[in-house]
């Protein structure tokens, strides 16, 4: 986007409204897609297209989801309160950070570990 938009203003969208076309005398039949009609001051008029588009042009191959998964999780990875997660997110309750539970899981781990390490027990039970 940065080479159609070399002057990006804070409010332009980051999925501009295109149209397409295909390109070539016998476009219809043979010719490639071609973006026309770029407008960033105006939204685009799909998520999935633009979804797929930006997808393909960066080379990534996932899911939208998998992006805003990731990036929540490594917050809380990182140490990142929940409620400031919850409000990241858009969560209302804690219900859906439950669901984002294993995002913790090192800092337990590192938790645990600090627990002094004892001897067995010589009389067991």
């Amino acid at each position: 986007m940065a080479r159609a938009f070399p002057n990006p203003q804070p409010d332009h969208y980051v999925f501009p409204s295109e149209r397409y076309g295909f390109d070539g005398e016998d476009g219809h039949l043979y010719g490639t897609v071609k973006v026309w009609g770029l407008d960033p001051t105006r939204p685009m008029g799909s998520m999935k297209t633009a979804w797929v588009t930006s997808r393909k042009a960066a080379g990534v191959w996932c899911r939208l989801h998998d992006l805003r998964h990731t990036f929540i999780s490594t917050l809380g990875e990182a140490g990142v309160p929940e409620s400031t997660l919850k409000a990241i997110a858009g969560w209302m309750s804690a219900k859906m950070l439950e669901r984002y539970s294993h995002i913790r899981d090192q800092a337990k781990r590192e938790a645990v570990e600090k627990l002094p390490r004892r001897r067995p027990n010589p009389y067991p039970a």
